[in-house]
């Protein structure tokens, strides 16, 4: 019939292997230098105090480092799902409630396996 039958293992590896590839032949390819935001992008997403233990700083030092770059759209928030918070009352009660994540933001075309799937695996 012309389809392609794959589990998420065989998308996990194709998106390894061509994510790069196929964001740099549409014009979009960006490597990101800063460490904070590499591990943001390969763990999916993190919470601030998740960071500030990976770093050994205060969870107001990774704000303030962080907060460049979310203001840059580099790095947006998320919930535990990784729907994107739009802003306000929602956003500041996950913040207090440590649900609030961050998450590489846009400049990947494909999706990743936990976006197409919702499984953490």
């Amino acid at each position: 019939m012309g389809n392609v039958i794959a589990e998420c293992a065989d998308y996990a590896l194709a998106y390894q292997l061509i994510g790069d590839s196929f964001r740099e032949s549409i014009g979009e390819g960006q490597r990101y230098t800063d460490d904070r935001i590499r591990l943001i992008e390969k763990k999916g997403q993190m919470t601030p105090r998740a960071l500030s233990e990976k770093y050994s700083v205060s969870t107001a030092a990774i704000s303030q480092l962080l907060k460049p770059l979310i203001e840059k759209g580099l790095l947006s928030w998320c919930d535990e799902k990784g729907y994107e918070f739009r802003g306000g009352a929602d956003l500041e009660k996950a913040k207090r409630s440590g649900k609030a994540y961050l998450k590489v933001a846009g400049g990947r075309i494909l999706p990743t396996v936990f976006e197409l799937t919702g499984d953490f695996r």
